[in-house]
C-alpha cells in the first residue's frame, strides 16, 4: 500500500523540479526539459524494457530504433534499487547514455570500466560501514550476526562488511541469506539459526526488499529479544521510522535527509479534484481515505482488491479531501530523503547540461598542452624504477616479470599471479593455466594409441598363427613354450603403453612402471632363456657332454621365474615404502599446469630400468657370442639383433627422456616401448612366419636338418 503513495512522491517530486528549472532563466535559457516517466516495479526485466522504450521514444520497446520527432534523449534518472538499476546501466553504457540514481549504493558500481556514464546523487556503502563499525565499538559490541539478500547486492554488503569489521576487530558468528521475492519462503531455517546463535545484535543488509518483507511476516515477533541494526539501504524509503516498534532497543540508518521548499506544500494541497489528479493519487485515496471520484470507482476497486472483504467500502470523495490528515501518519514529507535525492538528480542533470551547452556555444580556442612530466605514465604491464641521481618524479618504465602482472598505470611493483594462473600477453591480469598431460585428443596421443593397438593385434596374429601350426618344427625348434611366453609377454607390454596415455590418477601412475618393468623383464628373461638353450642344445650334441641333464625344460622355466621375480620383488618393496603417485606441477612449463607422475622413489625407478638393463645386457652378450652355432639348433643370431635393437632404443631413451618435459616425456617412454617391443617382435618372430606362410615347403624337419648340414 505504502508503495503506492511513494511512486506518487517521487514522481511529484521528479516533476517539481524539471518545473522549477523550466522556469529559471539562469538555468538552461531557451531550453525546455521534458521527460517520461515509468516504473520499474522493482523487475530487471521490466527496467530493461523501459529503457528500450525510452530510447526508442514510442509505446513499444524496440531495440535500435529512434523515433523521436523532436527533442533530444538527454539522460536518464533512476532506479532506486541496486538490483534494477545495474540492469539499466548496462544497457545505458553500451549506448553511452548518462544515468544518475537516486537510491542505488552498490559498491559495484564505482568500477568507471564496468559502468562509465553512471553517477548517483547519494554516497556509496562505503561510509556507512565505516559508520556501524564505530557504532558497535561504542556500545562494546564486537559479536554479531549479519543477514543478507540472496542476490549480488547482498553478497557484495555482507562481504565488504566482513572486511571492515576484521579491520576493527568485530567478530561475526554467521552471514545468512534470505530470500526477498518468493513470499512462500520458508523462513524456519534461519529463525532457527538466529535462535541458536549467541550474538544478541544482527546486521541487517542487502536488497529493501528484505527488510519490508520481514515485517509484513511478522519474522521480527519470533527473534523480539535480537536487537537489529539496519543499514540505510534495507530502508531506501521516506519512512517515518520514529512510527515503528524499536524491537529491542534495534537501530536503523538513515540517508541524509531535507526539506525540498514548496513540494510539502503541493502534497498537503492535492485534493480529490485537483487537475493533476491520476490513478496513483486515487489509489492512494482509496487506501488511507477509503474514497474514490464517481468516475473511475470500479476501476480502482478492482485493481486494488477491494471487492475481496480485506478493506472497508470506498465512498465517494468530495472537493475538500486532501492529504494533510493521514500523510504524517507514514512517511515524513517534512522531512524527504529518498525523496531529495530525486529532486537533486534532476538538478545534476540539468547543471551538467547547462556546462555542456555553456561550453561548446563559447568561442573555440587551440591551445597546445604543455609537457609538463619528467617520465612519461608507466601503462598496465609495467612498473616504476626512479632513476638513480635525479629527482623522485623521474622514472623508468620497467616491464614485469614473467609470472607478474600490473593492472594499473604507475605501480610500483608487479604483483605475482597465484600459481594456478599466468599472465596473458600484456601482463595487466592472470589468465587460468591450461592442463597439460598425455591424452587421447591429442595427436601424438591418438598416434600412440593407434600403434599400441595395431602392434598388439599384430602380436595376436602371430600367437593365433603359432598355435595353429604348432606341432611344425619351425615352431617346436628351442623350446615352443618360451615362444609363447615371449608372444604373451610383448602382447601386455604394447596394451601396457595405453596405461602412459590418458589423464594420470594414483592408481595408473603405481600401475605404469611397474607393470612395464615386470611385463618387459618377462620378455626379455625369456630371450635369455632362449639363448641359453641353444648353447646347451649345442654342446650336448658332443660326445660324452655332462649337459645333457639340463636338457629340459626346468633350467629355461628357471632362468624365466628368477629373473621375473626378482623384478616383481624390487616393483614391491617401490610399492610399499614410496609408491608413485598423481603430482601436479605449476612451474615446469610456461602457462601451463602438468599433471603427472610422480615417481616417488627416484631410486626404486632408476633400480627397475637398471636390472632390466643388466638383464638385456646379459642376453646379448650370450647371444653374441652364440651366433655362430649351427642353425639347425641356432636362433641367437636372431636374438642378437633384436637385442642390440633393443638395447639401442633404451640407451637413446635416456637423454631424450632427461631432455624433454611435461606430456612429451610421456610420449618418449611410450614410443622406447613401442619401439623396443616391436624390435623383439620383428626380429625374432618374422622369420619364422615368413617361412610358415610364404615358404611352408621349408617348414620340415628334413629341410632344417638339411639346411644344418649344408653349413
Amino acid at each position: 500500500m505504502h508503495l503506492i503513495f511513494l511512486l506518487t512522491v517521487y514522481s511529484e517530486a521528479f516533476i517539481f523540479a524539471i518545473d522549477e528549472i523550466n522556469m529559471n532563466p539562469d538555468l538552461l535559457p531557451n531550453i525546455t526539459l521534458g521527460y517520461q516517466l515509468y516504473d520499474s516495479c522493482s523487475d530487471e526485466g521490466k527496467a530493461i524494457e523501459n529503457v528500450i522504450r525510452i530510447m526508442h521514444g514510442a509505446t513499444e520497446a524496440i531495440p535500435n530504433y529512434d523515433c523521436w520527432s523532436q527533442g533530444k534523449l538527454a539522460g536518464f534518472i533512476g532506479d532506486l534499487t541496486s538490483v534494477t538499476t545495474m540492469a539499466a546501466s548496462k544497457m545505458l553504457g553500451m549506448y553511452g547514455y548518462t544515468q544518475i540514481t537516486y537510491g542505488a549504493t552498490d559498491l559495484v558500481f564505482n568500477n568507471k570500466l564496468r559502468f562509465p556514464t553512471f553517477f548517483r546523487s547519494l554516497p556509496s556503502n562505503i561510509p556507512q560501514y565505516e559508520a556501524m563499525a564505530e557504532l558497535l565499538l561504542k556500545f562494546g559490541w564486537n559479536w554479531v550476526g549479519i543477514i543478507t539478500s540472496d542476490d549480488d547486492s547482498g553478497e557484495e554488503e555482507s562481504r565488504e562488511l566482513e572486511k571492515v569489521f576484521t579491520t576493527w576487530r568485530i567478530c561475526i558468528e554467521y552471514i545468512e541469506s534470505t530470500h526477498t521475492v518468493h513470499y512462500n519462503y520458508n523462513y524456519d531455517i534461519l529463525i532457527n539459526t538466529i535462535k541458536k546463535s549467541t550474538s544478541q545484535i544482527i546486521i541487517i543488509c542487502g536488497n529493501s526488499a528484505a527488510f519490508s518483507y520481514f515485517y509484513v511476516s511478522n519474522i521480527f515477533q519470533e527473534i523480539a529479544n535480537k536487537t537489529f541494526i539496519f543499514l540505510a539501504s534495507i530502508i531506501p524509503y521516506d519512512f517515518d521510522i520514529t512510527n515503528y516498534d524499536p524491537r529491542n532497543g534495534s537501530l536503523a540508518f538513515e540517508f541524509y535527509g531535507a526539506k525540498i521548499p514548496g513540494l510539502t506544500d503541493i502534497f498537503k494541497n492535492i485534493r480529490a479534484t485537483s487537475p493533476q489528479h491520476d490513478m496513483f493519487l486515487e489509489g492512494i485515496f482509496a487506501i488511507f481515505v477509503s474514497c474514490v471520484t464517481t468516475e473511475v470507482h470500479w476501476e480502482v476497486e478492482k485493481q486494488l482488491n477491494f471487492t475481496s472483504g480485506a478493506f472497508p467500502p470506498l465512498r465517494n470523495c468530495t472537493k475538500n479531501t486532501n492529504l494533510s490528515s493521514f500523510e504524517s501518519l507514514v512517511f515524513d514529507i517534512n522531512n524527504f530523503r529518498i525523496t531529495y535525492n530525486v529532486y537533486n538528480a534532476v538538478y545534476m542533470m540539468a547543471h551538467a547540461i547547462h556546462e555542456m551547452h555553456r561550453s561548446t556555444s563559447a568561442p573555440e580556442y587551440r591551445w597546445k598542452v604543455p609537457r609538463g612530466v619528467c617520465s612519461e605514465s608507466c601503462g598496465p604491464g609495467f612498473y616504476k624504477t626512479h632513476k638513480k641521481g635525479v629527482k623522485h618524479c623521474c622514472h623508468d618504465c620497467v616491464r614485469c616479470a614473467k609470472g607478474e602482472i600490473s593492472n594499473t598505470s604507475d605501480m610500483e611493483i608487479c604483483t605475482p599471479c597465484p600459481e594456478d594462473e599466468w599472465p596473458n600477453e600484456k601482463q595487466d591480469r592472470c589468465l587460468p593455466k591450461d592442463l597439460d598431460f598425455l591424452s587421447y585428443g591429442d595427436l601424438i596421443g591418438k598416434l600412440l594409441s593407434f600403434f599400441s593397438v595395431l602392434l598388439c593385434s599384430l602380436t595376436v596374429a602371430v600367437i593365433v598363427l603359432f598355435i595353429r601350426h604348432r606341432d611344425t618344427p619351425i615352431v617346436k625348434a628351442n623350446n615352443r613354450d618360451l615362444s609363447f611366453v615371449l608372444l604373451f609377454s610383448l602382447m601386455l607390454s604394447f596394451l601396457c603403453a595405453l596405461l602412459f596415455i590418458g589423464k594420470p590418477e594414483d592408481l595408473t601412475c603405481m600401475l605404469r612402471q611397474t607393470s612395464f618393468g615386470i611385463i618387459f623383464s618377462v620378455s626379455v628373461s625369456s630371450l635369455l632363456a632362449k639363448t641359453i638353450m641353444v648353447v646347451i642344445a649345442f654342446t650336448v650334441t658332443r660326445p660324452g657332454s655332462r649337459w645333457r641333464k639340463w636338457m629340459g625344460n626346468r633350467i629355461s622355466y628357471g632362468v624365466v621365474i628368477m629373473s621375473s621375480l626378482l623384478q616383481v620383488l624390487i616393483c614391491g618393496i617401490w610399492l610399499s615404502m614410496s609408491p608413485p603417485f598423481k603430482d601436479v606441477n605449476m612451474n615446469s612449463e610456461i602457462g601451463k599446469i602438468v599433471i603427472e607422475c610422480n615417481e616417488g622413489s627416484l631410486g626404486a625407478f632408476i633400480s627397475v630400468l637398471g636390472y632390466l638393463g643388466l638383464l638385456a645386457g646379459v642376453s646379448f652378450t650370450v647371444a653374441f657370442l652364440a651366433r655362430t652355432l649351427p642353425d639347425s639348433f641356432n636362433e641367437a643370431k636372431y636374438i642378437t639383433f633384436s637385442m642390440l635393437v633393443f638395447c639401442s632404443v633404451w640407451v637413446s631413451f635416456i637423454p631424450a627422456y632427461l631432455s624433454t618435459k611435461g606430456k612429451y616425456m610421456v610420449a618418449v617412454q611410450v614410443f622406447a616401448i613401442l619401439a623396443s617391443g616391436t624390435g623383439l617382435l620383428g626380429c625374432i618372430f618374422v622369420p619364422k612366419c615368413y617361412i610358415i606362410v610364404l615358404r611352408p615347403e621349408l617348414n620340415t624337419k628334413e629341410q632344417i636338418i638339411g639346411k644344418s648340414a649344408v653349413n
